[in-house]
């Protein structure tokens, strides 16, 4: 999935955890609870997602790599 390009270089891996939330990239596009929150934080990444949208998660699939 493209996020978007990055608008300050500083940002450029949005690594802070201000959320209680299962995961959070820069708050452009994160978790909570049961929906999936896109495009609501516009300020470090360039919106892509015309317009900010909540939809339920209905399923989740998680999976790990591990080197051999």
């Amino acid at each position: 999935m493209k996020i978007g390009r990055v608008t300050n270089s500083t940002y450029s891996v949005y690594d802070y955890c201000n959320y209680d939330s299962f995961f959070n990239f820069g708050g452009i596009l994160f978790i909570d609870e049961q929906k999936l929150y896109i495009g609501y934080n516009n300020s470090h990444y360039v919106n892509i997602f015309g317009g900010s949208q909540s939809p339920t998660i209905e399923e989740i699939e998680v999976f790990s790599v591990i080197q051999n």
